[in-house]
């Protein structure tokens, strides 16, 4: 994904509010739905089980 740094500071933050959804066309929600799934999957730091 060409934008894999900025879906990463959106979702390790707050996420995308109600209003910028509204406001995407299709391909851009299509992108952020994927970049969601992703960062839950896969991009998202795994804590560390303490010693």
């Amino acid at each position: 994904m060409a934008k894999k740094g900025f879906w990463c500071m959106v979702w390790s933050g707050n996420g995308v509010t109600y209003t910028e959804l509204m406001q995407m066309d299709l391909a851009e929600y299509s992108e952020c739905c994927e970049a969601k799934r992703l960062w839950f999957s896969e991009w998202k730091p795994k804590k560390q089980p303490s010693p």
